[in-house]
């Protein structure tokens, strides 16, 4: 199977996962128009919802712990230790993954509700 890449955020906040998930879910107009979600606007991205998936974890486990419920979450984690990022520089509690997407890095953070939120790799993983 090809591989496929995986943007990865985290940040710390007392968000619900409720929250999260309304974050990370697009508006749309009238017209029906998407108009992207809070997180997607914070950094200029456009992402599919069907194919972001977000949690809260555990405060001070690694990134690659913290993995281990997500979705090809072996696969994600060898990415990661191949490039030296099974840790994070700061502590987290909330993930969120896009899967399909490579996020170019800029901008590396963004404040959502007053929370800031840190990009932290882009990696390719398996099915």
């Amino acid at each position: 199977m090809p591989e496929k890449t995986v943007s990865i955020w985290a940040t710390h906040a007392d968000w619900s996962e409720d929250t999260l998930h309304h974050l990370t879910c697009p508006s749309y107009t009238e017209d029906g128009d998407s108009q992207g979600s809070e997180f997607s606007r914070a950094f200029g991205v456009s992402l599919d919802d069907d194919l972001l998936e977000v949690a809260r974890v555990e405060v001070g486990c690694s990134l690659l712990a913290a993995l281990e419920d997500f979705s090809y979450a072996a696969s994600i984690c060898d990415s990661l230790t191949e490039q030296g990022l099974g840790q994070t520089p700061q502590p987290f509690n909330q993930l969120v993954l896009a899967y399909d997407h490579r996020f170019t890095g800029t901008p590396s953070t963004a404040s959502i509700r007053g929370v800031i939120v840190h990009y932290i790799a882009s990696v390719s993983y398996r099915e």
